[in-house]
């Protein structure tokens, strides 16, 4: 879990902060096709999946303040907040 690594984590505490990281970058490389998938991302397009559900939920995880506890609400909190 990574807001428990993160947030629990003593170790991280002072390097995994807004003072200390300069940059991030989200990075999706995918190995194998969209066979199977094509008619999917064909209706909906690969964007709007890839990056609405998944890039940006995981750039929010690696880029919010530590919510003041980890239930969904307070989460979601420091999520919009990115």
């Amino acid at each position: 879990n990574l807001l428990i690594l993160r947030f629990a984590n003593i170790c991280f505490g002072s390097l995994w902060n807004r003072h200390a990281v300069k940059a991030v970058q989200v990075i999706f490389k995918e190995e194998r096709g969209i066979e199977g998938r094509g008619g999917y991302f064909d209706q909906y397009g690969i964007i709007r999946d890839v990056m609405q559900n998944h890039l940006l939920q995981m750039m929010a995880l690696v880029a919010m303040e530590q919510p003041l506890s980890l239930s969904a609400e307070h989460i979601r909190t420091e999520k919009l907040k990115v």
